[in-house]
């Protein structure tokens, strides 16, 4: 069944089983920039899984472009309300699938991990929403600009996604990256396998930005900074001060995960509004083709807590 409800970007009141999202009145620029009230509906994509679909209310014919958000490894979908609203008030249809598979041996349940393939499948659902008359974003997205953005186990599966290859257990059997595919932002990732092996991702495709939390004890800086290293241009690692690998989501150490033992500093607000806002720079600069977004990457503009490292070429 589909629900919908409607909330204004600057209150970032949710409800219908999404957890509430905080705001932070001290990031004046990024309410400033917010100018969409947000609506969302609960959706089954094509694929038959079940998305949480924010979008702006309003708009002009194709003026949103689509971002698939890949969840974190056991992490509801309602858990990336916060971020998820703060770019769609900012202009962008954001979906966040669930996403069951099954990893492990024969008889383990499916359970909440991304893949590569939801990319294609938002694309394809937004597309057949788009040119559907009953749909809340009909005649309104850019079905020609696609960004991927995601957490921890499912920002992994961003980056294979740009790179267009198929690595389980990120994806199983065959995936083609779509040319729509311009952007990519992700949190907490590195390329870094369980054995410590750095393995080369080729981010040639599309612009790659990962956003990094100081503290974060589950993905650690240190690992962003290799594989931010290998990267193709162009590219972005942003750090913010104080955030663990659960900065980006509603809550803390949601419940299924392993505790991650860096302890964040910031208030869970502040990691969403600041991780949405240079996440939406990313996208506003190579799906949107927003100059004054590009030039913010350009001159490495950083703020309190926050540092960007920017390399185009």
């Amino acid at each position: 069944m589909t629900h919908r409800i409607t909330l204004s970007c600057l209150g970032l009141l949710l409800a219908c089983g999404c957890s509430a999202a905080p705001t932070d009145g001290r990031d004046i620029e990024t309410t400033k920039q917010n100018v969409y009230t947000v609506s969302v509906f609960t959706t089954a994509l094509n694929s038959g899984d079940q998305a949480d679909v924010y979008h702006p209310v309003g708009g002009t014919p194709d003026s949103f472009p689509i971002i698939a958000f890949l969840q974190g490894g056991l992490v509801d979908k309602s858990l990336y309300s916060g971020f998820a609203s703060t770019l769609a008030g900012a202009g962008y249809v954001v979906v966040v699938p669930n996403h069951f598979q099954v990893l492990g041996p024969p008889g383990t349940p499916p359970a909440l991990f991304s893949s590569q393939s939801v990319v294609t499948d938002v694309l394809a659902s937004m597309t057949a929403a788009d040119a559907n008359p009953g749909s809340p974003v009909y005649q309104v997205v850019d079905t020609n600009n696609l960004g991927v953005s995601g957490h921890s186990f499912g920002g992994a599966a961003a980056l294979y996604a740009v790179e267009g290859s198929c690595l389980p257990p990120f994806c199983f059997g065959f995936f083609l990256r779509p040319p729509q595919l311009k952007a990519a932002a992700v949190y907490g990732v590195n390329t870094v396998n369980p054995a410590g092996i750095l393995l080369d991702v080729n981010t040639s495709a599309a612009p790659v930005a990962l956003l990094q939390g100081s503290v974060d004890g589950r993905a650690t800086p240190a690992k962003a900074a290799q594989t931010f290293g290998l990267m193709e241009t162009p590219k972005g690692l942003v750090s913010f001060d104080g955030l663990n690998h659960w900065g980006i989501a509603d809550v803390q150490n949601p419940p299924g995960n392993t505790p991650d033992p860096g302890v964040q500093t910031r208030d869970q607000s502040w990691g969403i509004v600041k991780t949405a806002k240079y996440a939406r720079t990313v996208f506003d600069a190579y799906l949107k083709g927003d100059s004054d977004a590009l030039g913010k990457l350009q001159t490495q503009q950083s703020e309190s807590g926050v540092t960007v490292q920017f390399v185009e070429q």
